[in-house]
């Protein structure tokens, strides 16, 4: 594994663990265990496959089980992007991992399935309801 393909993932793993645990420095610190698990176990992570990888292993190792219920953020130049943040983090963790990984990184329900190991299937099921989910969020706020 080189670390040039491990450093050109890091801000998508990084937007990626911020979307699970709602805290900067939460999700910081996961994305570190991460890197530590990846610098021990370096054949976990391979150059032709390191987006798959990578969040793999920091699912394995590093993802956040729970966060803590939104908090209002006050309004700003991001402000648009701190309401999605807060109508993610609404959202059960499973809905939450499913959606950010399919719709924010672009992973097909394959990769996602392979990310999170569990059947292409079940994704597909937690993904149609995690959008439910979303969209009923983005109703009531």
């Amino acid at each position: 594994m080189r670390h040039a393909h491990v450093k050109a993932v890091l801000p998508k793993l990084r937007r990626h663990a911020f979307i699970l645990a709602g805290d900067r420095a939460l999700a910081d610190e996961s994305v570190l265990q991460c890197l530590k698990a990846c610098r021990e176990q370096p054949d976990r992570v391979r150059p032709e496959s390191v987006n798959i990888d990578l969040f793999r292993l920091f699912y394995d190792v590093a993802a956040p089980h729970s966060a803590p219920p939104p908090t209002q953020r006050p309004a700003g130049p991001g402000g648009r992007c701190n309401a999605t943040i807060d109508r993610l983090l609404a959202l059960p963790m499973g809905h939450r991992q499913v959606l950010a990984l399919a719709a924010v990184e672009g992973f097909s329900v394959a990769q996602c399935a392979d990310v999170l190991g569990m059947p292409p299937s079940r994704v597909g099921a937690l993904l149609a309801q995690a959008r439910q989910s979303f969209a009923a969020v983005h109703q009531t706020s």
